[in-house]
């Protein structure tokens, strides 16, 4: 009996291995990008995570993590958020952060912006966004994620 159960454990612990959101860039331990997919590198997930910094996206004292994918010359970028604190605003402000990540972090490439609980599973699709300045995302905050 005891091996039984010891390869049902064996095994459960394989299954929650097998959870593989990608590689982590993360300098600190509150806040990580994971990146995954062919084309994306370290170097991209840093260029993300300073840029979110930059913004106050990543704060002190609040745990933050993101994940960025590819699709051809798309990137999808799956924020991890609270479903029961979202409001319109909060996904109007991801849309304008997706849209100023296109600009300033993946050179006017496309963004696709996804919304996804804490194992990076989508909850909300908010599809394209358009490039936007700097300059219109400087008022732009996000609480409650």
């Amino acid at each position: 009996m005891k091996q039984v159960s010891f390869f049902l454990i064996a095994c459960c612990l394989f299954l929650v291995s097998c959870d593989n959101y990608g590689k982590k860039y993360s300098p600190d331990k509150s806040h990580g990008v994971f990146y995954k997919g062919e084309g994306l590198t370290e170097t991209h997930a840093r260029k993300l995570y300073d840029y979110l910094l930059s913004i106050g996206y990543f704060t002190t004292g609040k745990d933050a993590s993101v994940q960025i994918t590819k699709s051809k010359d798309t990137f999808n970028v799956n924020f991890v958020c609270n479903k029961d604190k979202l409001t319109p605003e909060m996904e109007e402000a991801f849309v304008i952060i997706g849209g100023s990540v296109s600009t300033s972090v993946f050179d006017g490439n496309p963004v696709s912006v996804k919304l996804c609980d804490k194992y990076l599973k989508p909850f909300k699709d908010l599809g394209y966004t358009p490039p936007v300045r700097d300059e219109e995302i400087k008022d732009e905050k996000i609480q409650g994620q």
